[in-house]
């Protein structure tokens, strides 16, 4: 898959079909396994949900840019000459998390959401 995280991918899933093989066969020989079954459902729902609040708090600004992608692509074209916090030029390109600015000096790329949490001024 190309992943760098893939060794620890693996020896994650490796582990877990280990302890879960292990409750089939102890349960298989007779064996109450009722309490060892919760406590992995337990740690595997635990370690899912910290992954899912990892990945939330990650993606959080590239979430806002995409929102902002959403509300501003009527608001905002190529073509359209802007000033934004001292910065003016024209928009050359725009896509769904960053717009490039055109100033006299360089070309200057910045997060939509920056378009919408700053006044913008349209110049003509």
């Amino acid at each position: 898959m190309g992943l760098p995280t893939g060794k620890i991918i693996s020896l994650f899933v490796f582990y877990f079909l280990i302890v879960m093989i292990s409750i089939t066969s102890l349960n298989q020989a007779g064996l109450d396994t009722q309490i060892i079954t919760q406590n992995v459902s337990i740690a595997t729902a635990a370690i899912f949900f910290a992954f899912s609040i990892a990945y939330g708090f990650a993606s959080r600004d590239i979430l806002a840019n995409l929102l902002a992608s959403f509300y501003s692509k009527d608001k905002f074209s190529v073509g359209q000459r802007i000033r934004i916090g001292g910065i003016e030029g024209e928009i050359i390109r725009m896509d769904s998390t960053s717009v490039t600015l055109n100033t006299a000096e360089s070309e200057i790329v910045m997060p939509l959401q920056k378009l919408l949490n700053s006044t913008v001024e349209i110049l003509k």
